[in-house]
């Protein structure tokens, strides 16, 4: 499974207004069920496609989904589904736009370390970055791949929790 276990700690960083977590430690289900539901799609050290996923059994994760699609030139991504759940508590809908764009320049560093290292991760915190610090959140990359090793989307949910 393409995992990388020395990547398991955690990291905040001041220009990051999350902490990226590699143990995979949720607190909420949802994101725990996907995770399954991912390495269940990874065959033989291979990373899934977008494809191998019957949108059938992400319905219950729809609204809080996130699919980020690396541009062709691998210096950017861009948002190409946001979750209407996701849509509605940041209160932005980024559908369209390059991350770069929305996010600073060390948290599109974690979308690059995992294109170079592709694995599932963690980041979590609160959404100070929109101004509503009383909200935590949870997130969940996942990392696809059409040709199973290169890294050309991530599969994202993000869990809010009280």
């Amino acid at each position: 499974m393409p995992e990388n276990a020395a990547s398991t700690g955690a990291m905040q960083s001041a220009a990051l207004d999350f902490i990226v977590d590699g143990s995979l430690s949720f607190q909420s289900p949802l994101p725990l069920e996907l995770l399954t539901l991912w390495r269940g799609k990874c065959r033989e050290g291979l990373l899934p496609r977008r494809s191998d996923f019957d949108w059938t059994e992400l319905s219950p994760h729809f609204g809080q989904l996130c699919v980020v699609e690396v541009m062709p030139s691998r210096e950017d991504l861009r948002y190409r589904l946001i979750g209407s759940r996701i849509v509605e508590v940041v209160g932005r809908d980024m559908t369209g736009r390059l991350v770069s764009e929305t996010l600073p320049p060390a948290a599109l560093a974690v979308y690059f370390e995992l294109m170079d290292s592709p694995r599932p991760l963690r980041t979590h915190g609160r959404l100070h970055w929109r101004g509503k610090n009383f909200i935590r959140h949870e997130t969940l990359l996942l990392p696809l791949a059409e040709d199973g090793r290169t890294v050309d989307q991530f599969l994202l949910e993000m869990a809010f929790l009280s």
